[in-house]
């Protein structure tokens, strides 16, 4: 006696709906994830030169010029340097502000707000 098997697996209409759920989200994953590299690349000039104390000492213009400079060199145009805020407090600290948000259109009619928060740096500025 033969018994039959019934077969398994992905119709061509699965197949087609997996397609489209992978081509969806390679199409966000390559919109949006230029945005993240580019606060990855301030988030570590900006870390790198405040560890080296290369703000020590310097007037909240030579601070602005020198974030200018790296953001140049780095090719970031998600933000301005007259964006950044440099605030000097009583006690001889400095806070720079570099928190920015990057609108983008995504779809159609829809828009994507990236929010990049993780941007603020305090150091003793003497």
């Amino acid at each position: 006696m033969k018994v039959q098997v019934k077969q398994s697996g992905f119709s061509l209409l699965g197949v087609l709906f997996a397609m489209m759920i992978f081509a969806f989200l390679l199409t966000a994953g390559l919109k949006i994830l230029p945005v993240y590299m580019e606060a990855a690349s301030l988030n570590n000039a900006l870390e790198r030169l405040v560890d080296d104390n290369a703000f020590k000492g310097k007037s909240s213009g030579e601070i602005r010029s020198k974030i200018a400079g790296v953001m140049n060199m780095n090719r970031i145009e998600g933000i301005h340097p007259k964006d950044v805020k440099i605030t000097r407090t009583k006690k001889g600290t400095t806070i720079i502000d570099a928190t920015y948000d990057t609108r983008m259109n995504f779809m159609s009619n829809i828009d994507v707000v990236v929010k990049n928060e993780k941007l603020i740096y305090e150091f003793q500025s003497d």
